[in-house]
């Protein structure tokens, strides 16, 4: 297992929920929560796919309407912020319960 690896796409995770918009969540910071998680599929070897965002969940907002011309929408693509956060915390503690050390044994052990 790459440590420093592991070490850096767990940073940005908590980089991204610590610094997470009001409103909501543009493309580009969606692809990056999606790539961090796949080194880290690659480093645990373990599947993290319950936690991407699927691409069909990003999606441009409608910026204006007009009755006669209809609906305009943005040019960058969304992700909804409750959705974006739902993903990101779970994957976060998901990940953290798995990287916990074992309680230690107490007491004696008989070796007999």
């Amino acid at each position: 297992m790459s440590q420093e690896k592991l070490l850096q796409s767990l940073a940005i995770l908590e980089s991204l929920k610590s610094n997470v918009p009001e409103q909501s969540i543009k493309e580009r910071y969606v692809r990056e929560f999606n790539e961090n998680l796949m080194e880290i599929e690659q480093i645990l070897n373990i599947d993290l796919s319950k936690f991407k965002i699927d691409t069909k969940d990003v999606k441009p907002r409608v910026i204006s309407y007009d009755p006669y011309r209809g609906k305009r929408y943005s040019e960058v693509k969304y992700c909804e912020r409750e959705l974006y956060l739902t993903k990101l915390d779970g994957a976060i503690v998901f990940i953290s319960m798995l990287l916990k050390e074992p309680p230690k044994e107490m007491g004696f052990i008989n070796k007999v």
